[in-house]
């Protein structure tokens, strides 16, 4: 598959020059398969639910043969489901294993199904490539380091530090899914305590996100923690002792769009009023300002 062969030598260009190198590459080369395989990869609120995904070695001549199209269908299965099984894993393996492709190929087609396409396509590049903002670009809130910019403001908001992982919950369609600071989708079987106090005080309300820091009891071992969470190798009861520590939210528009319009104070008030619901035992937790 051309769109594949094109990734991988887009993972071999390095050097001065390359990322104007790439952008030709993209503008020169970009079908419709490639717009949808780029758009998959890295449109964060596209979640596969696949976070690992095992392809037999080999030559299986038993193997049901397979296509693009078959690829695409069961993507387009995945965006809709709540959360992938077993089942869909060993569903796209065999489709993937069934399309004929050679292991350079297989493996840059896991990288995309399960959104670890790291090659130094970046969402800026990949939309000046295509032409138009294909691609969302979000962001989080981040503290103020220009001292200039500082000595202009009237007042200064601070929350406590805390020794964790930056994650985003956006609680969407009674679902929720979770990302890094960098929007990388975390599996959300992995953090179901929280997913389910979250959807327990946000019932019938209009799709949102917290923002706030992940971390366990002692703060210290919780970045491993969802290293395992990424790699697919977390235990089910890994959130047992994880608290997230929630100092920010805001609509779903505001992610879309990566910027948003709502002040902070009216942000936090929204927040606290949230929080009055909440119990003290809880592993959701308002950060303290």
């Amino acid at each position: 598959m051309k769109e594949l062969d094109l990734l991988i030598e887009i993972s071999n260009t390095t050097g001065n020059g390359s990322q104007k190198i790439i952008k030709d590459l993209l503008s020169n080369n970009m079908t419709d398969d490639m717009q949808y395989l780029l758009d998959i990869a890295q449109n964060p609120f596209k979640t596969t639910k696949l976070n690992k995904i095992e392809i037999p070695d080999g030559v299986d001549l038993f193997s049901t043969k397979s296509t693009f199209k078959d690829w695409c269908s069961l993507i387009e299965e995945l965006l809709e489901a709540k959360s992938a099984n077993n089942s869909y894993r060993e569903r796209m393996s065999s489709i993937i294993k069934g399309m004929g492709l050679n292991k350079d190929q297989e493996d840059m087609l896991v990288k995309i199904t399960t959104k670890n396409l790291n090659i130094g396509l970046g969402t800026k590049l990949i939309n000046k490539a295509v032409g138009y903002n294909m691609i969302p670009d979000p962001s989080l809130m981040l503290a103020e380091a220009k001292e200039d910019e500082i000595e202009k403001w009237d007042r200064i908001w601070c929350e406590e530090k805390y020794d964790g992982v930056r994650v985003c919950a956006l609680v969407k369609d009674e679902d929720v899914t979770f990302f890094t600071r960098a929007f990388k989708e975390l599996d959300n079987t992995k953090l179901s305590k929280i997913k389910g106090q979250l959807l327990e005080y946000c019932k019938d309300s209009d799709p949102v996100f917290f923002d706030g820091e992940l971390t366990d009891l002692d703060r210290r071992s919780v970045s491993g923690k969802v290293n395992k969470i990424m790699k697919g190798t977390a235990p089910d009861n890994i959130d047992d002792e994880f608290l997230f520590n929630i100092f920010d939210m805001d609509d779903w528009s505001t992610l879309v769009s990566g910027k948003g319009v709502k002040m902070y104070t009216d942000r936090r008030s929204r927040l606290e009023k949230f929080f009055k619901g909440v119990p003290q035992d809880s592993c959701l937790v308002l950060a303290n300002q």
